[in-house]
This record gives C-alpha cells, sequence and structure tokens, in this order.
C-alpha cells in the first residue's frame, strides 16, 4: 500500500519533453512509481484528471530575500510550487556583510516590515547564518544566495 497515489494527472517531468497521462505513487517523501494505471490502493488518493502534475518549480529570480525570516515555513512560495529559490539576485541582497550602504539599505527596508528580525542580521556572514529561526540547513539547500554586488 502507498501513501499517496495522485490518478490520471497530466505528467510534466521538468526534462523538456511533452506532458503525459499518468499515475503517479509516492511512499514516504519519495516518488517510487510511475504508470498508466496504478491499481495498488493508498492511504490517499488524489484525482487529478484534467489537471498538471509537476514537479517543484525553481524560482531562479526572486525579490524575497528578507521574507523567509518574516514566514520561516515559506507558505506563499510552497502553495505556489516552488520548491527551491535563489535570492540576491536584484543587487539588493541581505546577505552580509552589512556595512555601509548596504546597512543603511537594510534599515531603510525593515521599515516596510512589522517585525523583530531585522536588528538580529548583526553585520558578518555568520551573523546572516545564525538569522533564521529555522534550521539553516534546510533553508540554505533550497535558498542558494548570492552576496551583494555593488
Amino acid at each position: 500500500m502507498f501513501d499517496v497515489v495522485i490518478r490520471g494527472g497530466t505528467l510534466i517531468d521538468g526534462t523538456g519533453t511533452t506532458g503525459f497521462s499518468a499515475d503517479l505513487a509516492i511512499q514516504g517523501d519519495t516518488i517510487v512509481a510511475i504508470g498508466n494505471s496504478i491499481e495498488a490502493e493508498a492511504h490517499e488518493s488524489v484525482d487529478a484528471t484534467g489537471k498538471v502534475v509537476a514537479p517543484g518549480f525553481i524560482d531562479l529570480h526572486s525579490h524575497a530575500d528578507m521574507s523567509f525570516f518574516i514566514d520561516p515555513d515559506a507558505d506563499s512560495k510552497i502553495t505556489q510550487g516552488v520548491t527551491f529559490e535563489y535570492v540576491g539576485n536584484c543587487g539588493i541582497s541581505f546577505c552580509a556583510p552589512l556595512i555601509g550602504e548596504a546597512a543603511s539599505d537594510l534599515n531603510t527596508r525593515k521599515a516596510w516590515y512589522d517585525t523583530e528580525w531585522a536588528p538580529k542580521f548583526g553585520t558578518s556572514f555568520s551573523d546572516f547564518l545564525d538569522a533564521p529561526r529555522k534550521n539553516w540547513f534546510e533553508y540554505q539547500r533550497s535558498h542558494p544566495s548570492r552576496t551583494r554586488h555593488g
């Protein structure tokens, strides 16, 4: 018995090939079977007829550098299907060092948010890595960052 079987959706596998109709079986956090008609039972069955089933989306140009510190679960991204986000592309990354103009920019931008997280950044890269309220490894794995340029 599988944990979840998604039935009848159009699978887009991310390789660039044309989508195809299939069932998809999940056990734990792993896709264990893809086929035309998976007959096995599952704890949960999802009818995806007329819907697209796709892997997580990659957001390669985001302006959400600070949002993780406000919403560590990244609910707004997860509900959109984004599972990997590359931040720091716009040149105003809040990745350290936060000195001079970078610190001034952070102070200006933190006024846009009603939060207490900004003062906890510090000025060094290690301070930045310690800032999230969640496990940093999980954040870094799905949110690689460029350092500020300019």
